[in-house]
């Protein structure tokens, strides 16, 4: 990676740091603990929106399978971490490797994410050398596969009852560094020479290979980082909401993070950042008028599910007005004229 590239993607990643660290300090000084929550929970979530976008934003394939390497990451976090009386009890058939081991936060954390990426290799093999509208349908099947697999892996998952007793290890500064640190290896990847190369496929895949680019060893290197971050978010998720089922990792789960992903702008990491926040801001205020509200008088009922009904609705509305999304296709760095080296006039 050169220099050039290196200032890019640190220039990028400092204009988002700013406002996160602000939304960090409202969280841990000024917010309610109700608050503290949602804060942690966005910064969560935007960690798995800028995941699934190191890979489609860059590669242009839209995948609807990434949840299930959050959850592959959060049942390896779980797992690792809950105290072995615990386990005895909940998952008497559980291997006695997995049964005597506790680690911490960290530890737990590596070691999801290095399995997550073993298990996103091996899928990305047989998807990546696919085309790109039949492999974004065929992440599907894998989101599918991955749910049933949660169900009935009773032995280790104890399937539709979901684990618990999960120690809460994750706080609102551990949300807010891995945040910054996703956003930092979003950037680095797509200012390097890979990333470029996987953006110019994207566009047209067939000139890319003609110019010497491998198109497949491109997207299957996106798709495992991209899915050992989700392996990292899934750990952390696990470690903060300390309780959860195979149903956390589905559908719904998923229209959530590609919501973000598509409001705020596909291509660029700062639109996903963009995204989960104005998705988070957006719901946050739409489940307080679930249970109805008053205008000049007038009570208007509430209705469940509306929230989500009007976050489809908000999705519709940007692809029809903005299809590239809010930020468009160029990074925020991009837009502003951030003084670098390279900009710089001789004198």
């Amino acid at each position: 990676m050169t220099r050039r590239s290196l200032i890019r993607a640190g220039a990028g990643t400092a204009l988002l740091v700013g406002p996160l660290v602000l939304v960090a300090l409202y969280g841990g000084l000024i917010a309610e603990p109700a608050g503290k929550r949602v804060v942690v929970s966005f910064l969560i979530a935007l960690l798995l929106v800028v995941a699934i976008q190191t890979f489609s934003g860059n590669s242009g394939i839209v995948s609807f399978g990434h949840v299930a390497f959050m959850g592959v990451g959060a049942y390896a976090g779980a797992l690792l971490t809950i105290p072995p009386a615990t386990k005895a009890s909940a998952l008497p058939q559980l291997p006695q490797a997995l049964l005597d081991v506790q680690l911490g936060l960290l530890p737990a954390v590596a070691v999801a994410t290095i399995v997550t990426a073993v298990v996103a290799a091996l899928v990305g093999l047989v998807l990546t050398r696919m085309e790109p509208y039949a492999m974004a349908m065929a992440t599907i099947g894998v989101l599918v596969i991955f749910f049933v697999l949660f169900e009935a892996g009773k032995d280790v998952t104890r399937g539709t009852g979901g684990l618990y007793g999960i120690p809460s290890n994750v706080t609102l500064t551990v949300a807010c560094v891995a945040a910054i640190a996703t956003i930092l290896v979003a950037r680095l990847f797509r200012e390097s020479s890979w990333g470029i190369k996987l953006r110019a496929s994207r566009q047209d895949a067939l000139a890319a290979e003609a110019l010497g680019a491998d198109v497949v060893r491109l997207r299957l290197g996106a798709w495992i980082l991209s899915g050992a971050l989700m392996g990292a978010g899934g750990a952390l998720w696990a470690q903060y909401n300390l309780a959860f089922g195979p149903k956390q990792f589905f559908f719904t789960q998923t229209f959530d993070l590609l919501a973000m992903l598509v409001i705020g702008g596909m291509t660029t990491v700062s639109g996903a950042v963009a995204g989960a926040a104005l998705i988070t801001a957006a719901t946050q205020l739409l489940r307080k008028l679930e249970g109805g509200f008053a205008i000049g008088g007038v009570e208007i009922a509430g209705m469940a599910g509306m929230t989500s009904i009007l976050v489809a609705v908000l999705i519709l509305v940007s692809l029809r007005a903005r299809p590239e999304g809010l930020l468009g296709t160029r990074e925020l760095d991009e837009r502003i004229a951030i003084p670098t080296p390279w900009r710089r006039k001789r004198p």
